[in-house]
């Protein structure tokens, strides 16, 4: 039973680890992808009020 209990705990620690990093690397591709989405934006009121 212990030795049951220990497998469940590491699948379960498994699969946090396996959701933490999915979330850390779509969290970082948003942050590469929405200055990038921004800065055109941004740019042509700055270029046009110029």
């Amino acid at each position: 039973m212990c030795s049951a209990r220990n497998v469940e705990l590491v699948r379960a620690i498994g699969a946090a680890h396996v959701i933490h990093f999915t979330a850390a690397v779509s969290g970082s591709l948003v942050q590469v992808h929405r200055p990038a989405a921004v800065v055109p934006g941004g740019d042509e009121p700055l270029d046009g009020g110029e």
